[in-house]
């Protein structure tokens, strides 16, 4: 059992400003390449959110204060945790796209599976608004990106297989299309009306 802490530095001294523990996790198997604590924070200017191995999320405010913790995703992966969450509005969106701890690891990394899910938790509260089933997919490490203006805005997430729009509100997936490629790492980007993703 592993310790989590959020830590905050001066970042013209790098002096430690403030150290707040969030809660413990179990420590399983993960690709030596990557950490307990890969997902990097996010902040809305208010808030800090931080995101661990075992799907543990914690939200702070600016001082280092513990507001919420939300354990709800029980997260698995042959390689580990990757991503990292993103804002819209007033949801922090967490994608968690893990592989089998059962007898055949090879389910949701070799094998695609229906278990792969993009999270939309409340920011003030860490309570689930939405959970955006992926359909079949396997593992990967990609950030989400938020896309559009007004009701036109789109949350875009890709994974093992897949290249997937959510609606942001309710968490209803809009489309999905097939990209090979298992361990996805790289964000997608956009351009000239177009969604550009590599695998």
């Amino acid at each position: 059992v592993l310790f989590r802490s959020v830590i905050c530095l001066d970042r013209k001294t790098g002096k430690i400003v403030w150290n707040t523990p969030v809660g413990t996790q179990v420590t399983k198997k993960k690709r030596r390449e990557n950490s307990y604590a890969t997902p990097t924070p996010v902040v809305d200017g208010q808030r800090v959110y931080a995101v661990f191995g075992s799907g543990l999320i914690a939200g702070l405010n600016i001082d280092g204060k513990l507001l919420w913790t939300n354990r709800e995703v029980k997260f698995y992966s042959h390689h580990g945790l990757g991503s990292s969450p993103t804002m819209f509005e007033n949801l922090l969106i967490m994608p968690f796209d893990g592989s089998s701890d059962g007898d055949n690891n090879r389910v949701g990394w070799k094998i695609p599976w229906d278990k792969g899910v993009l999270m939309a938790y409340d920011s003030q509260t860490g309570q689930v608004a939405w959970r955006g089933r992926r359909g079949l997919s396997r593992l990967s490490h990609v950030t989400p990106v938020v896309l559009g203006a007004g009701n036109s805005r789109r949350i875009l997430s890709n994974a093992g297989d897949v290249v997937q729009a959510f609606d942001p509100v309710e968490g209803k997936r809009l489309w999905s299309i097939y990209g090979k490629g298992e361990g996805v790492t790289p964000s997608l980007t956009i351009g000239d009306g177009l969604v550009f993703t590599a695998s």
